[in-house]
């Protein structure tokens, strides 16, 4: 009996251990990884008719760019990656931010890539 509470709290800790390594190092290093190619140039500094230019149009219309700025959403497998640009008044973008999104049945976990203010 005891040779079995032994081997139970062995497995259960190596499947805590496999579970955190890729909660905290896997899931992020990935995302990193699989950032749209086009998104990795985006800098502030530029005018909002660049960005769409670039980018395409964004997902929150034209109406809501001054309160809330653009976003582009783009999904890749279990990932989901979201461009944020926010502008002044002269619509210069002003700041920026890349996160994602991952979610699967087991795993669930937001993260900032990229922020720029």
């Amino acid at each position: 009996m005891k040779n079995w509470a032994i081997l139970s709290t062995i497995i259960l800790l190596l499947a805590a251990g496999i579970y955190a390594f890729v909660y905290f190092f896997v899931i992020p290093e990935t995302a990193a990884q699989l950032i749209p190619y086009k998104w990795r140039a985006v800098y502030t500094g530029q005018k909002k008719d660049n960005y769409e230019d670039y980018l395409g149009k964004s997902v929150n219309g034209d109406s809501l760019w001054q309160a809330k700025g653009d976003q582009w959403v783009l999904r890749n497998g279990d990932y989901t990656f979201f461009l944020n640009v926010g502008y002044n008044t002269d619509t210069v973008g002003k700041t920026l931010s890349l996160e994602y999104q991952f979610n699967n049945y087991l795993f669930y976990k937001e993260g900032i890539l990229k922020s720029v203010k």
